[in-house]
């Protein structure tokens, strides 16, 4: 494998990484509030929508290992990411909570706009 090679797959490793973070949220309410720096514990209704956005990421970051093997699908899935970590990033300029927890967020989502850009130069070499 080139060195080029390697780079693109550990870009791809690491936007898997990620994006699977969040998934240990559906190990209960005290461990998305360590995640996400919540103050309390969070209702029995936001428990259910932050685990469901821990399972969703679950799927993304599945859908990155799965773009490793399967070129076709790397365009799309890099694409999908890419929407993700970018509304995150939109949504967090907006707004007025950045605490600690959702700036690692944050970083982490930018970091993962790096590697994807990697993913988006290999996908343009490979195109020409």
């Amino acid at each position: 494998m080139s060195a080029w090679r390697a780079l693109v797959f550990s870009a791809w490793l690491l936007v898997a990484l990620i994006h699977l973070l969040p998934l240990a949220g559906l190990a209960g309410a005290g461990r998305l509030q360590a995640l996400y720096g919540l103050a309390e514990a969070p209702t029995d209704a936001l428990l259910l929508l932050l685990q469901h956005r821990a399972w969703q990421f679950g799927l993304l970051a599945a859908a990155a290992l799965w773009a490793l093997w399967q070129p076709a699908l790397r365009l799309p899935m890099a694409c999908l990411v890419l929407a993700s970590d970018a509304g995150f990033l939109l949504l967090f300029a907006l707004s007025s909570h950045s605490g600690p927890a959702l700036q690692r967020v944050a970083w982490a989502d930018g970091v993962s706009m790096v590697a994807l850009t990697l993913v988006q130069v290999d996908i343009w070499r490979a195109g020409r």
